[in-house]
């Protein structure tokens, strides 16, 4: 939880909210960086829907190599495929949300939201740079306007950069800022 001591001065002051919550993970533990890691036990389930979603994208994708190459999909996704019996399931998802950003259009993404996450009751929008609390609840109404610095002791600038290959629904750096900030909350 929050507290006032955690909190610096309000963002008319140019100061910033550290925050440091042991609990936040971002995007269903894409920073791989979790202490409790399932490992995925139907590797050959996996396979075969790792496939159908390469064949149902090339039956169905208006012009799914425009920004990949064919080869360059196919090799992700055999390396993702290589790599099933090391990864948890929700390693799994990050990496799947991974390849389908290399499409390169806000069509094609990852329904993550079906899953089992949890999203964090703060939104924020990027303004000159900095990610801001724009909404949130109740509780912690007198966080708005507050600069997001840190998470759980990793920089936001570092958290950004993390996130960036995985966010989903991204057609330009336009779209990428403001889905990222929309999926910073979910864990």
């Amino acid at each position: 939880m929050i507290t006032d001591s955690d909190l610096v001065e309000r963002y008319q002051d140019r100061s910033v909210i550290p925050l440091s919550l042991s609990r936040w993970f971002f995007l269903g533990v894409c920073l791989v960086q979790t202490t409790f890691v399932s490992a995925v036990t139907k590797t050959n389930d996996w396979v075969e829907d790792i496939d159908y979603f390469h064949q149902e994208l090339e039956k169905s994708h208006i012009n799914l190599y425009h920004t990949v190459s064919k080869v360059e999909f196919a090799e992700k996704l055999a390396q993702l495929k290589s790599r099933l019996p090391s990864l948890s399931e929700n390693q799994l998802l990050v990496e799947m949300m991974r390849v389908s950003r290399l499409v390169g259009d806000g069509h094609t993404q990852l329904a993550f939201w079906n899953q089992s996450i949890d999203i964090y009751p703060f939104q924020f929008s990027e303004f000159d740079g900095d990610l801001r609390l724009v909404a949130t609840s109740e509780p912690y109404r007198h966080l708005l306007g507050y600069k997001l610095t840190a998470i759980d002791g990793t920089p936001a600038g570092a958290v950004v950069t993390r996130l960036t290959p995985i966010v989903q629904g991204v057609e330009n750096e336009h779209s990428l800022k403001r889905k990222l900030a929309f999926q910073i909350n979910v864990a």
